[in-house]
């Protein structure tokens, strides 16, 4: 073989290995633009959970845009969206490599920003295809990961899809870190999921537990492994499932992207204490959950909290707190529907056009037909709009729903009111039975009485000594006259014979007290000093109506749960104090012409005793109404 031709040969093979270079430059970008190990050691430590070993080693990368993307990927995932992060989009690039690092980077800052959005899902799924193209296998694992993030936003209860990238996930597995993530995945869906057609019990976690010895025991792995074994637990074997719950709490150190674990494990310990009627160690570990909010999904995060505290107050008998956190948990519900629903249907336009990309690549290679295309994207079109119909029915349906839960609520107000004026009715009705008894007392005192006594006169007159038989009859009947005389008196005496004169005006407070604290949610108590004697029955009668009236009002506006009625008398005077923990009212726009607070009505019954009034209030802060009566 000539020298010349032999310089051919070798020029022809540079050549060649040229246009090699070139064709790897374009298509597999991922090889020239990082080295290979360096670019496989960095998806390894963000696999691992070692943000910040991952982004030292991104420093070490030359290429500037690479370098900026994969330093801002490991701070995005670091953060978890517990704090806010400049984020600069560098997708513009033509390499293969920095477009794949900036979809993934994007994606997680979206998911953590908007978890309700199709963003994280689009582009996880363009760094999913573009790492099967460079033929990176730990990309392409990161990726599958970082889709399966997406679903773990609770986007569906039963997703086939999830069960798919899990299935494309455990294919790709070569190392305890990928069986970590596998079996993690495969445990949440099974525990959300119970059409899920896998077995988990004790056996599924011997092999977990083999395969987590191989960590240390400060690895990053064990929370959440302690946190969702925990939460198989829960039903089973409640001990072990707190033990599990306390060891994932104790083995986080303020890491921001463990923090949705804190949250779990705390709103978990809270159902098993309430589930044993231990209420105040429930109330104590939602509080803790409370602290820990992921503020990467606050809707989610007070959905639980609201539902799990409406629970709690249930079984404890504050059915005003357990309404009112039911109330703000159905609101949270619907807004959460709504965001989910929204987000399946993105996700299915996504998967779609995913779809008819892929149909489009087959059809110019040459590997389908032109009808197999129009059927496949025909069928996805029918599945696409049947699924949208549905969530729409959905969508009325729970619409109707609220219309007839709205409907309940007014009709409700209505028999309130009715009760009110009932009550107003009854009111009225015993005022004017009292102003009879008063009339009736006043008619027997100055009519019969005088009448009688007149009588009794006239047969003192007429009883004369000499005559003894007539003198003792004159003595019967004195004596049955003067017993008729005590009997009138005695019913004069009984004027205003309500419930006041009969029990006395402290005891009927109190009693008033007792009755209202039974029928409404309302803790009503009465402390006294110095009420040893009685007052003047029509004093008496006009305290209790004022003291009643000032009830009413906290029940009707305050929405208080507690409340107390001092009463002491001092020298010349009888101190009244109604206070409660209500909202509170701005007390300077309150004036006598106020109305529906009965305001009006109590300052004329206090200034026809001429006593005083002061009210004290701040919103959010209950109020106190004080009165002072002169005796």
């Amino acid at each position: 073989m000539s020298e010349r031709y032999q310089s051919n040969h070798l020029r022809m093979i540079r050549l060649l290995a040229f246009f090699c270079v070139i064709i790897l430059s374009e298509y597999c970008g991922f090889a020239v633009s990082g080295k290979p190990n360096e670019m496989e050691t960095y998806f390894q430590q963000l696999k691992n959970l070692n943000y910040e070993k991952a982004e030292e080693l991104a420093k070490g990368v030359e290429k500037q845009s690479l370098r900026e993307g994969m330093i801002q990927l490991a701070k995005v995932l670091y953060s978890a969206g517990q704090k806010n992060i400049y984020f600069q989009d560098t997708s513009i690039s033509e390499d293969k490599t920095v477009q794949l690092i900036s979809y993934l980077g994007r994606g997680y800052y979206h998911l953590y920003t908007n978890p309700y959005s199709e963003k994280p899902f689009r582009f996880f799924n363009e760094a999913y295809n573009i790492a099967q193209e460079i033929g990176s296998a730990e990309a392409e694992k990161y990726a599958l990961l970082s889709i399966l993030e997406v679903y773990n936003f609770e986007i569906s209860q039963s997703n086939n899809d999830k069960v798919l990238f899990v299935k494309k996930f455990k294919e790709l597995i070569s190392d305890n870190a990928d069986k970590y993530h596998y079996l993690m995945n495969v445990l949440h869906i099974n525990l959300r999921d119970i059409f899920f057609n896998v077995n988990i019990d004790l056996s599924f976690f011997q092999e977990f537990d083999e395969v987590m010895t191989s960590f240390k025991v400060d690895h990053r792995f064990w929370p959440n492994y302690y946190s969702s074994k925990g939460v198989f637990y829960e039903s089973i074997n409640p001990e072990e499932a707190i033990r599990l719950h306390q060891r994932a709490i104790a083995s986080i150190h303020d890491e921001p992207f463990l923090k949705f674990i804190l949250f779990r494990s705390n709103i978990k310990l809270s159902e098993i204490y309430r589930n044993r009627e231990a209420f105040d160690e429930a109330l104590s570990y939602i509080n803790k959950a409370s602290e820990n909010i992921d503020l990467a999904d606050t809707t989610r995060s007070k959905y639980y909290i609201h539902y799990y505290v409406s629970r709690i107050y249930d079984q404890v008998g504050d059915y005003k707190k357990a309404y009112s956190n039911l109330l703000r948990f159905t609101d949270l519900k619907n807004k959460l529907d709504y965001e989910l629903n929204s987000l399946e249907i993105a996700l299915l336009n996504v998967r779609y056009q995913a779809n008819e990309r892929e149909l489009a690549l087959l059809k110019e290679k040459g590997k389908v037909r032109a009808t197999r295309n129009w059927l496949l994207g025909s069928i996805l079109v029918i599945v696409f709009i049947s699924i949208t119909y549905y969530l729409v029915q959905k969508n009325t349906k729970r619409k109707q729903l609220l219309a007839v839960k709205e409907k309940d609520l007014e009709s409700q107000k209505v028999v309130s009111l009715l009760k009110e004026q009932e009550l107003v009715s009854i009111d009225s009705m015993i005022a004017g039975q009292e102003k009879e008894r008063q009339r009736l007392a006043n008619e027997l005192h100055d009519d019969l009485g005088g009448l009688l006594a007149s009588i009794k006169l006239h047969f003192h007159t007429l009883t004369g000594e000499d005559n003894s038989k007539r003198s003792q009859q004159f003595d019967k009947t004195d004596l049955l006259i003067n017993e008729a005389y005590e009997k009138v008196r005695a019913i004069a005496h009984a004027k205003s014979s309500g419930v006041i004169a009969k029990e006395g005006f402290l005891k009927s407070v109190k009693e008033m007290a007792r009755k209202v604290s039974v029928a409404n949610n309302l803790a009503v108590s009465v402390n006294e000093h110095g009420l040893d004697d009685r007052l003047e029955n029509s004093m008496e009668l006009s305290l209790f109506r004022i003291i009643q009236e000032l009830v009413t009002n906290v029940i009707r506006h305050s929405n208080a749960t507690e409340a107390i009625i001092h009463l002491t008398k001092h020298h010349d005077y009888l101190n009244i104090m109604v206070e409660d923990n209500g909202g509170g009212f701005d007390s300077n726009g309150i004036t006598l012409k106020s109305e529906g607070m009965g305001i009006k009505s109590i300052d004329k019954r206090v200034t026809s005793l001429n006593g005083t009034m002061n009210i004290e209030s701040e919103l959010g802060q209950g109020t106190t109404i004080i009165i002072e009566i002169p005796l």
